[in-house]
């Protein structure tokens, strides 16, 4: 893709008009790109982007594949011809190990001159903005052991950039009673399933697994656990989308990168 592709704009204007560019995405960040070049590359291969930067001694480097799924061909034409007429994916990266790694040992390679720049200057310039003044992440509020009911929160509110949501699995086939009791209808599976997530109401806590909670502003269900509950971000409040987060793609190396890509 182009770099952009992932730059994100202000609000909407009372013209019509949209605000100026704001912020890149944070998919920025697991991208490889070149200083020279407006040509983004995105690994969506599992673990890749797991793999942090070390500027001094990494124990690995990136470079072309040469098996059969990596179109070589590609690096002979321009970022533009491209990106404008390839759909699919067609390149190839290789993680190579520079020397023996050991069992449990994290795997490094180097993001690039600037990559490490920008990272420090941010780092030294960086201050706390308005956003963190209240601020509680996500994962503390989801460890606590307690969720306050509604009417605890008129004292005591949780964060306006989160809300509590519940995992209930309304199947179609069956007709439900009005409050319905959780431990008639539900399974452990629906957990890794989003669209079994309501925003809900703590109406009263009993112990951990005695909550009563409304879904869909319509049903009351009674013995609610613990661990279907969970705090969410309202939209575009999540980490991604706080002003002022680093933002830098990965840099490959001078010596591999296409001349052609190079239009900066």
């Amino acid at each position: 893709v182009r770099d952009d592709s992932l730059n994100t704009y202000g609000e909407e204007l009372d013209d019509g008009t949209i605000d100026d560019f704001s912020v890149y995405q944070l998919l920025l960040n697991y991208c490889f790109s070149h200083p020279r070049s407006s040509l983004l590359l995105y690994p969506y291969s599992p673990v890749v982007n797991y793999i942090n930067h070390d500027g001094k001694e990494p124990n690995a480097f990136i470079r072309w594949s040469d098996r059969k799924h990596h179109k070589s061909e590609w690096l002979n034409r321009t970022a533009e011809d491209i990106v404008d007429n390839e759909l699919h994916p067609g390149l190839v990266l290789e993680f190579v190990a520079a020397r023996d790694i050991h069992d449990g040992e994290e795997i490094f390679i180097n993001y690039g001159k600037g990559w490490e720049e920008a990272w420090t200057e941010y780092e030294n310039d960086w201050e706390p903005n308005a956003h963190y003044k209240n601020y509680i992440p996500l994962s503390t509020l989801n460890d606590q052991i307690i969720v306050l009911t509604s009417e605890e929160q008129k004292k005591r509110p949780y964060p306006d950039d989160v809300f509590i949501s519940c995992y209930f699995n309304f199947r179609s086939e069956d007709s439900y009673p009005n409050p319905i009791n959780y431990e008639d209808f539900e399974t452990e599976s629906i957990f890794h399933f989003t669209s079994d997530f309501y925003p809900c109401t703590v109406l009263s806590r009993g112990d951990l697994n005695d909550y009563i909670v409304k879904l869909k502003n319509e049903f009351v269900i009674l013995n609610f656990p613990r661990k279907a509950i969970m705090f969410t971000n309202t939209e575009y409040s999540s980490d991604q989308f706080v002003p002022d987060m680093f933002r830098h793609e990965m840099e490959i190396p001078d010596e591999i990168f296409p001349e052609k890509w190079m239009e900066k």
